[in-house]
């Protein structure tokens, strides 16, 4: 005979301990259940917030890269400009070194 065949009120005092101690279990796996929600709901936020910001992040640098490739086009149609200039004035200075070689020919 075991101890609890010869103790009833003994048993009954296990029973009932092990019911408070499922009832305990249960309430904290609600409780670990609901952190878990808020805990995703958190993270959740986290990730917006963090993509939102890296976008903007994104977009700022984007606009200074345009703004760059601007200046850099705006620097390099004035280098163009100043090339075509370079070409004509050496077209000129050719043309006037060949004047002046025929006029001394004609002499």
């Amino acid at each position: 005979m075991g101890l609890l065949d010869r103790n009833p009120q003994f048993k009954d005092s296990m029973v009932n301990k092990n019911k408070e101690i499922d009832a305990y279990k249960e309430d904290l796996e609600d409780v670990i259940d609901g952190l878990d929600e808020k805990l995703d709901r958190v993270l959740k936020k986290q990730e917006h917030d963090y993509l939102k910001g890296y976008s903007i992040y994104v977009k700022q640098k984007e606009k200074e890269l345009k703004e760059l490739i601007n200046k850099l086009n705006e620097k390099n149609q004035n280098n163009t400009q100043k090339d075509e200039l370079i070409h004509n004035l050496k077209q000129t200075i050719s043309k006037l070194n060949q004047e002046q070689i025929k006029m001394e020919e004609d002499k």
